[in-house]
């Protein structure tokens, strides 16, 4: 609302950072059940992209493509509280970034970060430090370090 006037400090009190932070935690726990059809949804567009490669796997509009995907699910994980897909996320889009132009990727590594994320989302596995899904993402993270790629 516009006012018209000298502004009035004294009508304005400071903001409480601690408020605003249980009001945004609030609102968090208010779409929640929300979380996992967002999720499913980012992961169908993920499948789709790499689908794509299949028609050419060194279609740098498919790598890029499949790259943006992967990179929305690694923001959305955090969003949604689901760490492990934050990592598992985070290790795919490592991989299809450091693809060497015209080379083809590891598609049977990408595939796997794929069904990684998949099986934490069905299982409901969110925290990243706890089994099954800690041995997951272990085993591909180093899968992508252990290709030394730049």
């Amino acid at each position: 609302m516009f006012r018209s006037g000298p502004y009035n400090a004294m009508s304005n009190p400071p903001l409480d950072p601690q408020d605003l932070i249980a009001k945004a935690e609030a609102a968090l726990a208010a779409l929640s059940d929300q979380f996992t059809p967002w999720l499913e949804g980012e992961l169908a567009k993920l499948e789709a992209a790499r689908a794509t490669l299949d028609l050419d796997p060194v279609d740098v509009q498919a790598l890029d493509c499949l790259h943006h995907r992967a990179h929305d699910l690694k923001g959305l994980g955090t969003t949604c509280q689901f760490a492990s897909i934050t990592r598992l996320a985070a290790s795919l889009c490592q991989l299809v970034a450091s693809q060497s132009p015209g080379q083809p990727p590891n598609l049977d590594l990408i595939d796997a970060h794929i069904e990684a994320i998949k099986t934490v989302l069905a299982k409901n596995l969110g925290r990243a430090d706890q089994d099954p899904a800690r041995t997951m993402i272990a085993a591909l993270e180093q899968a992508v370090e252990d290709l030394g790629l730049p």
